[in-house]
């Protein structure tokens, strides 16, 4: 320990600290500091030798300032007043209205002016003959025979369709030519499975020349022939 502090610690109850009154080195009460302010004044209620010194002031949250000073520089300041948030205003239907732009409507195209288009309607070839059906469920239906080449099967695109189960899908020809201005009829068999008969004859035709009132058989549907 330095030259007159005393022996007693600092710790122990009513032991004087350095720099307070009553200890070697300390302020004398009400005294002046070396080379400062005077010591401050004792507060009304307060503790001895804790006043506030001239030229200073304290302010509502116990800190000291420059008497000068218009606010205290260690108090938190707020930024300003907030603005109060206006409330929100639930719009009318009226509003949306006013709000929603109505869409343009779409200019009406002019008129065009009516024009007649003429449909060409392509001419059935004229029949040259007929095939009546005798028996199987075409009984009774005749199938016109045209100019020129006439298939007869039962593939979609066969100019006389017969769905018989006898029949093969391109079961035989019949080709219609002028002759010295007389209708020449051929009857042409393509291979069929199940051959073409004509009149009472039991071996199949590969190729004979048809007449009127002929009968004719793909497979096992009979046919009556009739040329014009």
């Amino acid at each position: 320990m330095g030259p007159g502090y005393p022996q007693q610690p600092y710790g122990q109850p009513g032991a004087p600290m350095p720099g307070q009154p009553g200890m070697p080195g300390g302020y004398p009460p009400g005294g002046q500091v070396p080379g400062g302010y005077p010591q401050r004044a004792p507060m009304p209620g307060g503790i001895p030798g804790q006043g506030v010194a001239p030229g200073t002031k304290m302010c509502p949250n116990g800190h000291i300032m420059q008497a000068g000073w218009p606010r205290c520089p260690y108090c938190p300041q707020s930024t300003g007043a907030r603005k109060p948030v206006p409330k929100t205003r639930v719009a009318s239907a009226v509003d949306i209205k006013k709000m929603i732009k109505p869409m343009p409507r779409p200019k009406p195209r002019p008129k065009q002016p009516m024009r007649t288009k003429l449909i060409e309607v392509e001419e059935a070839a004229p029949a040259v003959g007929w095939l009546v059906c005798l028996n199987g469920r075409y009984k009774g239906k005749d199938f016109r025979i045209k100019e020129g080449k006439n298939t007869i099967g039962k593939e979609k695109i066969c100019d006389i369709l017969l769905e018989e189960e006898y029949v093969s899908l391109r079961h035989a020809n019949i080709n219609h030519l002028r002759k010295d201005g007389e209708n020449i009829f051929i009857l042409v068999d393509l291979d069929s499975a199940n051959g073409t008969f004509l009149n009472d004859n039991e071996e199949p035709i590969s190729k004979e020349e048809l007449v009127d009132n002929d009968k004719v058989v793909f497979g096992q549907t009979g046919f009556r022939f009739k040329c014009i």
